[in-house]
């Protein structure tokens, strides 16, 4: 529960959000234009599988 003093409210419209969202002298639809093509990056690699070569991939086994 928020104390009473604060001035929360709910983001109802996408400009409030973006305005919310700036950092500094960074414009909010950057970050969160950053923000989104960061999440997208971690889920690509998530799935990125880099082919197994097998046992025998650096050349012949001396045994």
């Amino acid at each position: 529960m928020l104390p009473d003093d604060t001035n929360a409210q709910v983001v109802s419209k996408w400009s409030d959000l973006i305005h919310n969202a700036a950092l500094g002298p960074v414009a909010g639809w950057i970050v969160l234009t950053l923000v989104g093509v960061l999440y997208a990056a971690v889920f690509f690699a998530s799935l990125y599988n880099e082919p197994d070569d097998g046992e025998f991939a650096f050349g012949k086994a001396h045994v």
